[in-house]
């Protein structure tokens, strides 16, 4: 059990691993900004459409309070998906289905 958390105290250490919070400009986020604007007020480094394809900066995100961004190569990175009206949403749900929140 120790050499498990000495490796994800490394990983973490090393922004190569694991999940984000709280990370600078992470309060205060409204319910909707466009993706350059969080871009500009947060610490997030990028966003990834899990779908594929690029992100444009004026993009609207809908972040339902809820932004979870992992580290990836030393960068924080914010998984994404498309929704309606042209917007993304977080990929991670705020209030996952119960019968899957004990899977994760």
């Amino acid at each position: 059990m120790r050499a498990g958390a000495a490796t994800a105290a490394r990983a973490h250490a090393a922004a190569t691993s694991d999940r984000a919070a709280v990370f600078p400009g992470s309060s205060d986020l409204p319910a909707a900004l466009t993706v350059g604007e969080l871009l500009d007020r947060t610490a997030i480094d990028d966003l990834q459409i899990l779908s594929g394809g690029s992100v444009d900066r004026g993009t609207t995100l809908v972040t339902r309070a809820h932004l979870r961004p992992t580290w990836t190569n030393g960068r924080l990175v914010l998984a994404v998906e498309r929704a309606a009206g042209a917007t993304l949403v977080p990929f991670e749900t705020p209030n996952p289905t119960p019968c899957c929140a004990d899977h994760v």
